[in-house]
């Protein structure tokens, strides 16, 4: 009985530090960052954010867009930086996890993620209902500050080249 007690206690020990490990430390700006959020409702759709990473915005912006594919929003890397730090102060590194295979399964109905290019690396923050308070309130502040620099820099707004001549904004393809 008593090692059966040990061996949970360090089971769940392993697991908390092994949580931590992966989400204790947020991307570094040199890294190339996408941030997703998205709801489990019917005909919402993801909105994606990721850093500029000294691309070229207009040859970013000038790539077509596949039918259901949606818009990516590129921002400045200091502004991704501070959005991460801001991720951080609301509780990320506490409440984040490696994302589920599948997270509606948890009774998940949203999540925002994100995911480095470099280390190949996902961690989400899902808004569980009746969930813990702490980690919903953590949930809310984070997508509050994303949907705040989402639409200073939505994709809609960003310029881009439809050909040699023109200079605007890309349209979807049909």
């Amino acid at each position: 009985m008593r090692n059966g007690i040990i061996l949970t206690a360090l089971l769940a020990a392993c697991g908390s530090t092994q949580r931590e490990s992966a989400v204790a430390t947020l991307p570094a700006a040199k890294e190339r960052v996408r941030v997703v959020y998205k709801q489990y409702r019917k005909g919402s759709v993801p909105l994606i954010m990721e850093n500029l990473q000294e691309r070229d915005l207009v040859k970013l912006r000038s790539k077509k867009l596949r039918a259901g594919q949606s818009p990516v929003a590129y921002v400045p890397d200091d502004v991704m930086t501070r959005m991460l730090k801001e991720f951080k102060r609301s509780g990320w590194t506490k409440h984040g996890q490696t994302r589920p295979t599948d997270p509606a399964k948890y009774g998940a109905s949203g999540e925002i993620t994100i995911i480095t290019e470099g280390r190949q690396r996902m961690v989400t923050l899902l808004r569980v209902k009746g969930g813990d308070v702490a980690a919903s309130q953590a949930y809310v502040d984070c997508v509050n500050t994303f949907v705040a620099v989402y639409n200073h820099y939505r994709p809609q707004m960003q310029a881009t080249t439809a050909n040699s001549d023109a200079f605007g904004v890309r349209r979807v393809e049909r």
